[in-house]
């Protein structure tokens, strides 16, 4: 009798166990799977609200400006279009907040027209076929504590005393839009730890800067786009390191480009102590023209990253009007003043 009663508490123990074991099973199996999936901050679908900052409405009751300050504490999209005189928008969520640019202007002397405090993530969209401003004397143009994320495929100018994009110990990520950013001090500046990293991949960049063109704490990755830069000091500088993958790049200033990790960069450039004038500039490859840039600006470093091929190549001064060298006009049709040769093994990385 006692061995069938162990027998039926064996047999019965080894059932709970099988069934716990399955249970645990398909808890994990459902679990992964739904980890899988999509990330619930992407796959969430935020409310969407529209602002137009001339008349100070918006769709939302609960949304409203205190003076000329709009806050933003609620997780959404919001889209703004007019102008904001004297004002600026305060990102006070701990969520994603969304910011779609359409014809929207911004000015504030002493504020940054967009200044983010506290969000897990500001995103700025620049809306198709769109001119958006921001002006700032005493602040940058836009800063953040959280990481920040520019796409679109509209246009973005920044008129800054001060930055013109700003985070402190958070990530920047440019992809796609056209940006014109003009400062007193960098143009795109990533502070502070180890998170403040740069990943650019625009339409097209340029900087005007009254310091760094560039600068992160930690490092620089540019993967493509056209970008133009023209530093009173350097103008790309990293704590870490610079890669390039792909892209054009004209990088004008005062001091070297410095932290260029050659094992990842797998686009080839010319970094030159080179003075320069406010002249316009033709890269020639075997008498082939194959980029074309004019400087506001006399400079004493040149950096260049483009789809180079050779080792030598021909720096030519030209006289010319704007719309040509847009164009490459044969050199017979081009008025050349002087030319340079530039160019060695040692001059390029990697090999």
């Amino acid at each position: 009798m006692t061995s069938t009663r162990n027998i039926i508490l064996v047999t019965t123990i080894s059932i709970c166990i099988l069934a716990m074991a399955y249970f645990l099973f398909i808890l994990d199996r459902d679990s992964k799977t739904v980890l899988i999936e999509v990330p619930k901050e992407e796959k969430k679908e935020r409310k969407e609200i529209r602002i137009d900052l001339t008349e100070k409405t918006t769709s939302d009751e609960n949304v409203f400006f205190e003076d000329q300050k709009l806050i933003l504490k609620e997780e959404a999209k919001y889209i703004l279009t007019g102008t904001l005189e004297q004002g600026n928008i305060i990102v006070e969520s701990k969520g994603i907040v969304e910011l779609v640019l359409e014809n929207a202007e911004i000015t504030s002397h002493l504020y940054s027209p967009i200044d983010c405090k506290q969000a897990k993530k500001i995103k700025i969209r620049l809306a198709k076929d769109t001119k958006n401003i921001l002006n700032s004397q005493s602040q940058p143009a836009i800063q953040s504590t959280s990481p920040i994320e520019i796409k679109g495929t509209g246009y973005l100018q920044t008129n800054s005393q001060e930055k013109g994009i700003y985070t402190k110990n958070a990530s920047i990520n440019i992809s796609n839009g056209t940006l014109h950013l003009q400062t007193e001090e960098e143009g795109i500046y990533s502070g502070g730890d180890q998170s403040a990293s740069m990943k650019l991949s625009p339409q097209s960049l340029y900087i005007e800067s009254g310091q760094d063109g560039i600068t992160s704490n930690k490092n620089i990755k540019i993967e493509n786009g056209r970008i133009y830069i023209a530093s009173r000091k350097t103008s790309i500088d990293c704590d870490d390191y610079l890669i390039i993958t792909g892209g054009t790049i004209i990088g004008l200033g005062q001091t070297p480009v410095q932290e260029l990790e050659s094992k990842k960069t797998t686009r080839k450039y010319l970094s030159l102590n080179f003075s320069g004038m406010k002249e316009n500039y033709l890269l020639l490859e075997n008498e082939k023209a194959i980029l074309a840039f004019s400087s506001n600006q006399e400079f004493k470093h040149l950096f260049l990253s483009t789809d180079l091929e050779n080792k030598e190549y021909t720096l030519a001064t030209i006289e010319t009007p704007k719309e040509a060298t847009e164009g490459y006009l044969p050199l017979e049709e081009m008025t050349i003043k002087s030319y340079i040769a530039i160019g060695n093994e040692d001059a390029f990385l990697p090999q």
